[in-house]
């Protein structure tokens, strides 16, 4: 019996209500984003608890410029199939936690190289999926993607963030999200460690910077003094790990790219301080005289009662600082890069967790020596 004043589908609907039972709206927490990585033939899989996920396949299609007599585009062409995209997330402060692991291997897939320059992981390409589910009804395997570029933020009244650009060469599916795998997720362990729930994750109050002088002497302008002290001041930091991966083509019978190459590595960033930090702008004062004018500097996050680098730059070069004068709080910002330092092998960075040991280990050719 149909209730006065509420709709009934099986007459055709008041005001043209659609029915969609047949076709419904999802929300996309019902998704997940892993990161599957195989070592030697065994696969580890991390699920990211993500805020974000762009990574898809595009495919372009152009019109053919012809001079045919014809008002309209008469012929297309096929473009290069391409697997792009960002995912971004907050790290854990339970450093057990899959989550943190997964971070942790990304962050050596994305500065390992090979003694021929190229990325770790394209030893054995296809090492490196991503499983993304969209819905219950939709997942994609995103295939033999690389991390492009890692950029790690934390600002004051902030939590920190990572945001990872990958490229890809294929994609799997679509197949029913139902059946998809979350891996190493909420549920299951990996190693003995879990994604615990609830967590905290890491936010401004757990972060901090160090900086540390050079080493080299007599080729140094240093007014940082001789140990490595705490960054005062500091309002927030972006730092940028940028391996200008480029998709390579070839005609192979596939619109797929054949080869993903990293080239030259750039690390850059920005450290926004309040007011203006008097020593380290004094110390960018230096490089037009100094020979060579840097620092190092320590990312750290403490973990309860243990604080922890996550990883150091070496050779930081920085920019002079800039202020804008507004009404409100002084405010000023410093740009720096890190390049390969003499005392650090010629590399810029360093291992993960692992200060005083360089990202490649003896891997990075010395073409200096």
């Amino acid at each position: 019996m149909t209730v006065e004043g509420q709709p009934s589908f099986s007459v055709p609907p008041p005001l043209g209500l659609a029915d969609p039972t047949a076709y419904p709206a999802y929300a996309g927490y019902s998704g997940f984003v892993t990161y599957e990585a195989n070592e030697n033939g065994n696969i580890s899989q991390y699920l990211l608890r993500a805020n974000s996920c762009t990574l898809k396949g595009t495919q372009n299609i152009d019109t053919v410029a012809d001079i045919d007599g014809s008002i309209d585009s008469t012929r297309y062409a096929l473009k290069p199939f391409e697997v792009s995209g960002d995912i971004s997330f907050n790290l854990d402060s339970a450093p057990n936690s899959v989550g943190y692991l997964g971070f942790q291997q990304i962050y050596k897939d994305t500065v390992q190289r090979m003694a021929d320059g190229r990325l770790k992981i394209r030893q054995a390409p296809g090492s490196r999926n991503m499983l993304v589910r969209y819905t219950s009804d939709v997942s994609y395997r995103y295939l033999d993607i690389v991390p492009s570029k890692m950029t790690i933020s934390c600002n004051a009244n902030d939590s920190l963030k990572v945001d990872v650009t990958f490229m890809g060469r294929g994609r799997e599916g679509p197949f029913n999200g139902t059946i998809a795998n979350v891996g190493e997720g909420l549920a299951a362990t990996y190693q003995g460690k879990k994604n615990v729930a609830p967590v905290r994750v890491v936010t401004y109050n757990d972060v901090s910077i160090d900086i540390e002088p050079s080493t080299v002497s007599g080729v140094v302008v240093n007014t940082l003094g001789s140990k490595i002290v705490r960054l005062p001041l500091v309002k927030g930091f972006t730092c940028t790990i940028d391996n200008q991966v480029e998709a390579v083509h070839t005609l192979s019978g596939t619109l797929a790219a054949y080869d993903l190459v990293a080239k030259k590595r750039q690390i850059t960033g920005r450290i926004d301080f309040l007011g203006r930090n008097r020593d380290i702008a004094d110390y960018a004062l230096y490089n037009e005289i100094g020979q060579t004018s840097r620092a190092n500097l320590l990312f750290n996050v403490r973990f309860g009662n243990v604080t922890k680098t996550l990883f150091k730059l070496c050779g930081v070069v920085f920019k002079i600082e800039s202020m804008d004068l507004t009404n409100d709080v002084l405010n000023s910002s410093m740009d720096f890069m890190a390049l390969g330092d003499q005392q650090f092998n010629y590399e810029a960075i360093s291992a993960f967790e692992t200060p005083l040991q360089r990202a490649n280990g003896t891997q990075h050719p010395y073409p200096f020596e």
